[in-house]
């Protein structure tokens, strides 16, 4: 018996299987020419949480390290970690281990796998060097012990990222905290450098061995490698930089000695590596931990009077690299920083009209040492081009205890009313900042909640249009420029 239906019923399931099927082949297309990837930073591992397990760590192989960091606390632990936070004149919380773990748990369940990891360095707990000596006091090998210690803390958030991404290429970079001696100091061709390229290189699963030899080589000597990123990534190079040597705060050696030929030595690698890729038709991702550009936060905390001639704070010792960036940018695609430990956005290239200019992301910190939440992102990149389509911004509900959870907190094509991270879409945005419409009002309170907390949200909001002018100006003097009307400069 043939069942008739009226001829509007079949135009109607018609319409749904045509529809259905062209969201399929457009999911489909979408898969075949983009792909996920996961950007980490800051996660500030602290392994003195409970002082009495530093011992058995610092004479474990790292491979036992997570059966010691798992055990139950000791009755003293607490007291003991306050001691060494006040002897340090330490006052925040770095991750302890089951947030670092929560956090890369959360990440590997973030969505698909991603086609490669970053991570925008400062792996090591802040003022390592300060909790060692105190709970070492009468180590006669105190520098070297200290260095192995700081090297297998590297290597073991290292390994915990392998042990969920496994095949998956994991890219890190060092930040001012990872040097094996003091904050901000960091020798060439050290032995610090050379025993951290195995943790490092253990990420790379894929490349040329030439290839994988170059880096190595180029990371014992100063930090830095570059290394071609693997398919699905189509003709996109990744250049890691240790651009502490560039840091305004760089205090030289361990020794305490001055280090400018190894600034000058970096800065010329790098122009080699901006000019090979450009030759041979290559997209770039720049990875660094400190990004180029306006320290606001600094400057105004100081009282700097920007206006009145005194210069803003800024991140990097000279404009070296952000004028370089800008001479390549129509090469690099994205730089991908860290060290702010909050989630920003910038432009980098003093021509603000002009159609290239380099999008600067910085990705918010694991650790929650500045009151933040733990944070990290996931981005879908194009395969062909290398430009961020969209990321995503994961946060935890907590910073301590066994069941913190993670949630989406939002996203930047939806939420910013822009397509893609690109030139285009980030001078259209900070233009929306500066001109105050309400109609943005959402956005601008989006990008303060999760810029700043608590007192430094209301600095944030107090000084929103001298933020907006970082946002769209790395240099000094544009955003001098920019932040003080003329009316309001006055250099006496």
């Amino acid at each position: 018996q043939i069942i008739k239906m009226p001829s509007q019923r079949w135009c109607l399931l018609l319409c749904v299987f045509v529809a259905c099927g062209s969201t399929l082949r457009a999911e489909k297309n979408e898969r075949q020419t983009s792909a996920p990837a996961l950007l980490l930073s800051d996660p500030h591992f602290d392994p003195f949480r409970d002082p009495s397990k530093v011992v058995r760590l610092k004479n474990a192989p790292v491979q036992d390290w997570e059966s010691v960091l798992s055990e139950a606390p000791s009755l003293d632990a607490a007291t003991a970690f306050n001691k060494l936070q006040a002897d340090c004149k330490e006052t925040g919380l770095d991750a302890n281990h089951d947030l670092l773990l929560s956090s890369f748990d959360a990440a590997a369940r973030s969505g698909n796998k991603p086609a490669f990891v970053l991570v925008a360095g400062d792996l090591v707990v802040h003022r390592f060097d300060c909790r060692y000596r105190i709970l070492f006091p009468t180590d006669k090998e105190l520098d070297r012990n200290s260095l192995e210690f700081a090297e297998k803390t590297i290597d073991y958030v290292a390994m915990q990222l392998r042990k969920r991404f496994p095949s998956t290429p994991v890219y890190l970079a060092l930040g001012n905290n990872d040097t094996g001696c003091a904050d901000y100091r960091l020798d060439a061709d050290s032995a610090f450098l050379r025993h951290t390229a195995a943790a490092v290189m253990a990420g790379w699963p894929h490349g040329s061995e030439r290839e994988r030899t170059e880096a190595e080589k180029d990371f014992q000597h100063f930090g830095s490698y570059t290394l071609t990123l693997p398919t699905p990534m189509q003709h996109t190079r990744l250049i890691v930089l240790n651009d502490l040597y560039l840091s305004a705060d760089y205090k030289g050696t361990c020794a305490g000695s001055a280090n400018p030929a190894t600034r000058a030595e970096l800065l010329t690698w790098t122009r080699k590596q901006l000019a090979l890729a450009k030759d041979h038709g290559e997209n770039v991702w720049m990875l660094a931990h400190i990004p180029p550009g306006v320290n606001t936060y600094s400057t105004y905390l100081h009282g700097r009077d920007v206006c009145r001639g005194q210069g803003p704070t800024m991140f990097l010792q000279s404009q070296a690299l952000a004028d370089l960036l800008a001479e390549y940018a129509s090469t690099v695609r994205v730089f991908i920083s860290g060290h702010t430990h909050v989630d920003e956005m910038h432009l980098l290239g003093r021509d603000e009209q002009s159609p290239r200019r380099v999008p600067l992301k910085t990705v918010p910190s694991i650790s929650p040492i500045s009151q933040n939440p733990p944070a990290f992102l996931t981005a879908k990149v194009d395969l062909r081009t290398a430009v961020i389509l969209d990321y995503e911004l994961h946060v935890a509900s907590a910073s301590t205890g066994k069941s913190i959870s993670w949630s989406s907190a939002y996203d930047f094509n939806n939420t910013y009313a822009e397509t893609g991270f690109d030139t285009r879409s980030l001078r259209n945005l900070f233009q929306r900042f500066a001109t105050n419409n309400p109609a943005d009002n959402g956005a601008v309170l989006n990008y303060q909640e999760h810029a700043a907390t608590g007192l430094r949200r209301l600095g944030l909001q107090a000084l929103w249009p001298q933020y907006v002018c970082s946002m769209r100006h790395e240099s000094a003097e544009k955003f001098t420029e920019c932040a003080c009307p003329a009316s309001a400069q006055n250099p006496q």
